[in-house]
């Protein structure tokens, strides 16, 4: 495979630049190939590598290789505040008076604020973004089942 035939395959991208880092549809299949194929000494081709035609060891070494991959912390501190969801989740059976509202709202807030983050970083942290979206669903319910609850108590005080 050779430059002129990835020229040629490349003809009509937008920036009229003919090299792995342009804009065409395959691009983003290309960033991929290139965390697969990292260690090697060459690229093993410039044509469009997807996910659809790697090999499992190539779509492990792209993942292991990743700059969100598990050889960094952009991966752990992701997944392991998946337990701070996961805690939101247990408390959904707790009474609503033992709900915290300065710990909901600031469970919401962060979520909404770092998802917002996670989508503007370079490489797009996917386990970020999806742990606190997670965050911001788990922690709004919460916060609505507070308020629910504190508004019931004062009606019945109201009209008494």
């Amino acid at each position: 495979y050779t430059f002129d035939a990835f020229a040629q395959q490349h003809a009509n991208c937008s920036t009229g630049r003919y090299d792995i880092f342009c804009s065409c549809p395959c691009s983003e299949a290309n960033a991929l190939a290139r965390y697969a194929f990292r260690d090697s000494p060459t690229h093993p081709t410039l044509g469009c590598l997807t996910p659809n035609n790697m090999t499992i060891g190539q779509k492990l070494k792209a993942f292991w290789n990743h700059p969100a991959g598990p050889k960094t912390i952009h991966f752990w501190a992701p997944t392991f505040k998946w337990g701070i969801s996961l805690a939101n989740i247990a408390d959904i059976n707790r009474p609503a008076d033992k709900i915290s509202l300065p710990q909901q709202c600031a469970i919401t807030a962060t979520g909404v604020i770092w998802s917002r983050y996670s989508t503007q970083i370079t490489p797009v942290n996917y386990n970020l973004l999806a742990v606190n979206a997670f965050m911001a669903l788990t922690g709004g319910y919460q916060l609505f089942r507070k308020i629910s609850y504190d508004m019931a108590q004062q009606t019945p005080a109201a009209t008494a």
